[in-house]
């Protein structure tokens, strides 16, 4: 299991980013401990100076030979590279950054296995959300979920994941169609009440896949618990990790699970 972490840049929580408490965690799925391998998502959130609030997750492929290493690569390099930029205000303004910040993560994959680097060792998906004092940014590459509750209980599924022709098949960071199959979603941030990003593991507990609508049993207890006053962040991420690799939650997932949730 692995316990969220978050990047303050420059040392300093400005005004707006402590009004936002994140709460996350990992748990290794039944599959991939039954064959020895470990957890392969990844997750970071980060706080900058101008307020801007930043969450990450990542999913490395299975079929990837460096899947665990591609997505904490991932992860950090989409971060860093956000929290060196200037932030664009436009849909057509983000896929532009994005793209240079895909080809920045890809630098990244290519600098860490040099000369024998291959795409497909470093497969993942990407889910990010960028919430500023006005504007909440979404942005998914790949499977995964992000979810967003208004007010006291309306949940919404701020992006769809692409699909394929075939099951299972979904982009990837690596892919050169990432940046035009990427899903972006806009939208005003001042009635948002809740966030959540999870990998994929999660989807068949949480959402209605038929709908794709979420599900307010799973998600509602969720925001409720992450914005208790009486417990710590760690203590919070301790518990979530719990449940995440419960035995209630592996009877009925046997990938790996990784969930961000982020509560004023």
């Amino acid at each position: 299991m692995t316990v969220g972490t978050e990047t303050d840049f420059l040392g300093q929580t400005p005004a707006v980013a402590k009004r936002w408490q994140v709460v996350a965690a990992s748990a290794t799925g039944v599959s991939h401990s039954r064959r020895g391998g470990g957890n392969e998502d990844a997750h970071l959130s980060a706080s900058l100076l101008d307020g801007t609030l930043i969450l990450a997750v990542s999913d490395g492929a299975g079929s990837a030979r460096f899947a665990s290493q591609a997505s904490q690569l991932a992860v950090h390099g989409i971060i860093e590279y956000l929290g060196c930029s200037s932030l664009p205000d436009s849909e057509a303004g983000w896929r532009r950054h994005l793209a240079r910040g895909l080809k920045t993560i890809r630098s990244s994959f290519a600098a860490t296995a040099g000369p024998g680097y291959r795409r497909r060792d470093y497969a993942c998906t990407l889910l990010l959300v960028v919430l500023r004092p006005e504007t909440l940014v979404a942005l998914q590459i790949g499977d995964g979920c992000i979810v967003a509750q208004r007010g006291s209980e309306e949940l919404i599924r701020l992006t769809r994941p692409f699909h394929g022709t075939y099951a299972g098949e979904t982009t990837f960071v690596t892919s050169p169609r990432a940046p035009r199959r990427a899903q972006v979603t806009i939208l005003p941030a001042g009635d948002i009440s809740g966030l959540a990003l999870m990998s994929d593991g999660l989807e068949p507990l949480a959402m209605n896949l038929a709908t794709q609508v979420p599900h307010p049993p799973f998600f509602t207890p969720l925001f409720h618990f992450a914005a208790l006053p009486d417990k710590s962040i760690l203590q919070k991420c301790q518990e979530l990790g719990a449940f995440l690799g419960s035995e209630r939650i592996n009877a009925r997932t046997h990938d790996d699970k990784t969930l961000l949730l982020a509560v004023p």
